[in-house]
C-alpha cells in the first residue's frame, strides 16, 4: 500500500470523486443522450446507489426501495428507481469505473507499466432481444480480471454476434 496514503487522504480522494458525480451524470445523460434532465423525487445518485446495492447479496429490490422510503419518509416505488437508472449511460459507469480504479491502483502502488497476467472467460445467456415467442437467443459475455493487482478489467456483453468467438474476442482485446 502506498504509505503516503493516510484514512484522511483516502477519504479526501473518494470523496472528490463522488463530489460532482450527480453533476458529471446529469452532463452525460442531457449531452451524449441528447435528453433534457427534471429534478424528480429520485435524483442520479439515489438511482445509482440502488443499483448498487441491489448488487449485494440476499438484497432485493422491494427491500431497497422500502428502506430508502422509511428512511427519507417518501413513497416512491420501485419502477422510479429503475426508469431513473436507466437514464444513465454507460460512459458514466465507465468514468466511474476509471476513476475507481486509477485511485485503487495509486493507492495500492501498482505500476501500471509492468506487464501483469490476466484472465478471461466467456459465458452464454439467454436473451430475447428480437421478442419473438419460441425463439432462443443467446448472448455471449466477457469478462477480464488483472490477477496480478485483483483488479476487474472489463465485462463485454458480446450479443449473439460473436457466438463461439471467445479467443478471436480475447485477441482483439
Amino acid at each position: 500500500m502506498n504509505k503516503n496514503f493516510s484514512y484522511e487522504n483516502v477519504t479526501k480522494k473518494l470523496n472528490k470523486i463522488f463530489l460532482n458525480l450527480e453533476t458529471d451524470i446529469i452532463n452525460d445523460v442531457e449531452k451524449g443522450l441528447n435528453i433534457k434532465t427534471r429534478n424528480r423525487n429520485i435524483n442520479f445518485i439515489d438511482a445509482l446507489l440502488y443499483k448498487f446495492n441491489y448488487s449485494k447479496l440476499d438484497t432485493t429490490k422491494e427491500s431497497i426501495v422500502c428502506s430508502y422510503n422509511f428512511n427519507n419518509d417518501t413513497t416512491i416505488t420501485q419502477p422510479a428507481f429503475e426508469k431513473r437508472e436507466r437514464q444513465i449511460p454507460l460512459i458514466t459507469y465507465n468514468k466511474f469505473y476509471k476513476n475507481i480504479s486509477d485511485f485503487y491502483k495509486k493507492l495500492m502502488n501498482i505500476d501500471t507499466k509492468k506487464p501483469f497476467i490476466f484472465s478471461s472467460d466467456g459465458t452464454f445467456n439467454n436473451i430475447n432481444s428480437l421478442n419473438k415467442k419460441d425463439n432462443l437467443e443467446t448472448s455471449l459475455n466477457m469478462g477480464f480480471y488483472d490477477i496480478t493487482n485483483d483488479l476487474p478489467l472489463e465485462l463485454n456483453i458480446e450479443g449473439n454476434k460473436n457466438k463461439n468467438n471467445e479467443l478471436s474476442i480475447l485477441k482483439n482485446i
